[in-house]
């Protein structure tokens, strides 16, 4: 029944836009098709983070697991699917259809959540995840389908901590082919990526040098932000440490990190400096006198399903 009903899914997806990919497909008088063994690229596009659609889940895993496959449950496509259904571009409702099964790894989801997203965290409900979408090209470069990771460990600190939810674009694995024979086309099963896929490789914005507090914004009265201009409030950035320094040690409403030293680590879209966490950008910007200079933005508000509680600190570099 639970074959049935997958089965069901997947062709009622695909049914109204069915077409046979002669260069993927093999036509047999079995309903076995595959493709030719090849590799394919990872590839990262800032600008194509849409987690809209529907995703099958191809495996949970963990540092850990590694050393205890029993761990890592047996997942194969089209077990659990998760449909993101979006409202917005930041919000809308996670359906998922099928469970993984019991695991350490992975908790039990209700079948509908609502789901929050800003910059690379992803809510679900109460759940946070760090999420990053890549492209698999092919050989020509052609995007075939996306991948999807969730992290559930936001203690940036924490080597290999928790655990990783892989998805892949539901493209990857239904297509439509036909049977041999009098018989009528009609969808089935076939994987569309049969190859190794060479994962994308991230490099880190750094963040090095001095930067002075010019800016601090947050939604409260004005009487209640400090004035930063005319201060000497200096953070230090070096490898995975900050120096703070000020001069004046008495600014009004002074929400700065103390003066000291602090240790920093950074994933994708965030920092930890200490057990704080952060959103943090990189900006080039031209000055009132043409001057190009490099801001850093750091935002507190690391809460998608809440709005106006974010704390934004501006820096120059120096």
């Amino acid at each position: 029944m639970k074959y049935f009903i997958q089965m069901l899914i997947a062709f009622s997806l695909l049914l109204n836009s069915c077409r046979v990919n002669k260069a993927s497909l093999k036509t047999e008088e079995t309903n076995s098709i595959y493709t030719n063994d090849q590799s394919f690229n990872s590839v990262y596009n800032p600008s194509n983070q849409n987690i809209a659609g529907t995703w099958t889940m191809t495996g949970i895993d963990s540092y850990g697991s590694l050393s205890d496959s029993k761990k890592e449950p047996a997942i194969m496509p089209g077990d659990i699917i998760w449909d993101f259904a979006a409202e917005s571009d930041a919000y809308g409702a996670l359906h998922v259809m099928g469970h993984p099964p019991a695991s350490d790894l992975q908790e039990k989801r209700p079948h509908k959540s609502a789901y929050w997203i800003e910059d690379c965290l992803l809510q679900l409900d109460h759940k946070k995840y760090i999420y990053r979408i890549t492209e698999i090209h092919d050989q020509d470069g052609k995007v075939i389908a996306r991948e999807l990771t969730l992290r559930d460990n936001l203690d940036i600190s924490i080597a290999d901590g928790g655990s990783t939810m892989r998805f892949r674009s539901m493209d990857a694995y239904f297509a439509c082919g036909t049977t041999g024979g009098e018989k009528s086309a009609k969808p089935q099963l076939a994987s569309l990526i049969n190859g190794i896929v060479m994962q994308a490789y991230m490099e880190e914005e750094k963040v090095e040098g001095a930067f002075k507090l010019f800016d601090y914004q947050a939604y409260t009265s004005s009487d209640r932000l400090p004035d930063y201009v005319g201060e000497q409030v200096i953070w230090k950035f070096g490898d995975h440490a900050l120096e703070v320094t000020k001069e004046n040690e008495s600014i009004k409403n002074d929400y700065s990190l103390e003066a000291g030293q602090y240790s920093v680590w950074k994933d994708r879209c965030l920092m930890q400096i200490g057990p704080k966490i952060y959103y943090y950008e990189m900006q080039e910007v031209k000055d009132e006198n043409g001057n190009i200079q490099t801001v850093l933005h750091l935002n507190s508000g690391t809460e998608p399903n809440i709005a106006d509680e974010e704390q934004h600190f501006y820096f120059i570099k120096l």
